[in-house]
């Protein structure tokens, strides 16, 4: 029974995560080179941060983030064509570490959560 409720955990984290993921990459393709000036652009310089960082990219997950905490959610966010300019990518790559509930009744240990999305950017 704990070993489903724990995998079950672990999986609500995995969607957390997946779901950071698209809406930091949802924001970072109109925050592009031609963004508005009332919007700020992220990017091309790679961003590495955490869950708990209060810069707009790490902002954009905390509401989703709620079933970890913030400190051990690693982000990073990077623009593979080198640029921010429409059509460009950019790559967000989110990740943390399930540790189980009880660490001696499970053999499988820690497991290793990473979510990764890719979008054009528009702005």
């Amino acid at each position: 029974l704990f070993g489903m409720l724990d995998l079950g955990i672990a999986a609500a984290q995995y969607n957390a995560l997946s779901e950071a993921a698209r809406r930091i990459a949802r924001e970072a393709v109109i925050h592009g080179s031609l963004a508005p000036a009332e919007i700020s652009k992220w990017g091309p310089a790679e961003y590495v941060g955490t869950g708990d960082d209060t810069s707009a990219i790490a902002t954009t997950a905390k509401p989703i983030l709620l079933a970890m905490p913030g400190r051990l959610v690693a982000i990073r966010v990077t623009w593979p064509d080198a640029d921010n300019a429409p059509h460009d990518r950019v790559q967000v790559d989110v990740s943390f570490t399930h540790e189980p509930l009880i660490p001696q009744l499970f053999v499988w240990g820690s497991i290793n959560l990473r979510a990764v999305s890719t979008m054009y950017i528009v702005n």
